[in-house]
């Protein structure tokens, strides 16, 4: 079936029931690549064979890695650019048009991100989310869901999409390159609703990125020691005044609660591989 729109989205999933919400909310004649990795159950992979739109890849193997897992969907959507998805995401009505509209003139298109909740602790999350996608620099982070780019910009930052060496953290890294490479870009107003999630999936979270900014770091030779002593001046002096930011845009619990996050993250990149 032809694709009606010049665009392709690309979603793994393995066991998350929330994929039919997801699928549900994208517009008829679009392409959807959906990637099955992680041994996924019976039930996502009926709801996946009874959508016509779905394109399903099979990743063979135990284990996520999102990197490896995203490359692989990009490399198997016909279309020329492709919009990047997690399924536990809702896509409001209008916004694939508008990242479609935004793609004729930019070469990369991000749409904003609500963080769904229903209890204060997932609250907490939302707001730390919150922080990390739309006020630490400046607003401008990368963060997935709801990037989309031309797949020719790969030859401008570096040759490739996600650094499947790191495992966890690839949609920051792939952030800092976009940034750094001179591609243009579009920010939309609009967002893509990202369900709820509990503190200790988001910790989880938290510790697994630490471990893959690690990785990334002994790949580029960062000593150990040199990490350490990077990451105590930035604590003890604030040096990228990120808690303060934190308390002044979230309030005084919610940058408890990014402390908390940090220190999750760091124990995953001191202590993650073992």
């Amino acid at each position: 079936m032809a694709n009606d729109y010049p665009l392709s989205v690309v979603i793994p999933v393995s066991d998350d029931v929330r994929i039919g919400e997801c699928l549900a909310s994208l517009p008829e004649g679009i392409e959807i690549i959906v990637v099955l990795n992680n041994n996924p159950s019976q039930e996502v992979k009926r709801i996946v064979e009874l959508d016509y739109r779905c394109h399903p890849v099979f990743v063979e193997g135990v284990g996520c890695n999102l990197a490896r897992i995203f490359n692989i969907g990009i490399a198997s959507a016909r279309s020329d650019c492709v919009m990047l998805l997690n399924s536990d995401c809702v896509v409001p009505d209008g916004l694939v048009s508008a990242i479609v509209g935004g793609l004729d003139r930019f070469d990369v298109v991000k749409a904003r991100v609500s963080f769904s909740f229903d209890h204060y602790s997932t609250k907490l999350v939302a707001k730390v989310r919150w922080l990390h996608h739309h006020v630490f620099r400046d607003g401008k982070n990368l963060y997935g869901p709801g990037l989309a780019f031309h797949k020719s910009i790969a030859g401008r930052i570096g040759g490739y999409y996600f650094n499947q060496d790191m495992g966890w953290g690839e949609d920051g890294e792939l952030s800092i390159r976009i940034l750094g490479s001179g591609v243009s870009i579009c920010y939309l107003e609009q967002e893509v609703i990202h369900g709820r999630e509990t503190v200790h999936h988001d910790l989880r979270v938290a510790f697994r990125i630490g471990s893959g900014d690690r990785r990334y770091d002994q790949s580029n030779g960062v000593l150990l020691g040199s990490a350490l002593l990077r990451d105590l001046t930035n604590t003890l002096f604030d040096r990228r005044g990120r808690f303060r930011l934190a308390i002044k845009k979230a309030g005084i619990l919610s940058a408890v609660y990014f402390v908390v996050w940090k220190v999750a993250n760091r124990i995953g990149y001191y202590a993650g591989r073992k």
